[in-house]
């Protein structure tokens, strides 16, 4: 569930052009996820990993994780 999510979006298609929110279950990124939008993850608590493309990163909190269109993502806590 996130505790907050901001969206911009298209006024004319109405499609998400832009996220940013924060989460309290990193299970919501799991999967392998692709977004036709900027996404921005603001991470106040924990550690993990997290898949940007084929690569794997380690990430420490607090942090901010930014993903660009397309961008194929998942998280691993």
């Amino acid at each position: 569930m996130s505790v907050f999510k901001y969206q911009l979006t298209d006024n004319q298609t109405e499609n998400v052009v832009f996220q940013i929110g924060s989460f309290d279950n990193p299970d919501e990124f799991r999967e392998l996820a692709q977004t036709s939008y900027f996404t921005m993850l603001l991470l106040k608590k924990g550690k993990g990993k997290v898949m940007r493309d084929e690569a794997i990163y380690e990430f420490n909190s607090p942090g901010l994780l930014c993903f660009s269109l397309y961008q194929k993502m998942n998280l691993k806590a």
